[in-house]
């Protein structure tokens, strides 16, 4: 399987476990102590699975799990002095767009948001990369 020696690493939640873990949520926006407040293990994200068994999985990724992700990408692919504007063109949904986003933002970087269609016409992402130097 391709989950083989990752049990334990990263746990699953189903919908119905998230929508009972939100009832409790404050509908009001929080502090700002209460955004500050938190844990390396908290929880960042839920990303879902493409549900090769047929019925999509909730990933839960922690504060640590992606600070380390970006880390790695920080140390092994490193933003250049004449790299201020970054490309965010991966689906929201999809586990790239975590490091497509928080990366650069992270490190000082804007990040240029190129709408799907744009994305399927390579004339068009050349002009506005070209638009956005």
């Amino acid at each position: 399987s391709d989950t083989a020696g990752y049990e334990g690493l990263v746990s699953a939640v189903t919908y119905a476990e998230l929508e009972h873990e939100t009832r409790d949520l404050s509908a009001g926006p929080l502090t700002d102590l209460e955004m500050l407040t938190g844990a390396s293990a908290d929880l960042a994200i839920v990303l879902y699975t493409s549900g090769s068994t047929g019925v999509p999985k909730g990933v839960r990724l922690s504060h640590r799990t992606v600070l380390n992700r970006l880390r790695w990408q920080w140390r092994v692919f490193p933003y250049g002095p004449e790299e201020s504007i970054c490309v965010f063109k991966t689906a929201l949904t999809f586990v790239d767009s975590v490091s497509e986003m928080w990366g650069p933002l992270l490190c000082g970087r804007t990040i240029l948001i190129v709408p799907r269609d744009v994305t399927k016409d390579p004339e068009r992402l050349v002009a506005l990369l070209e638009q956005h130097r």
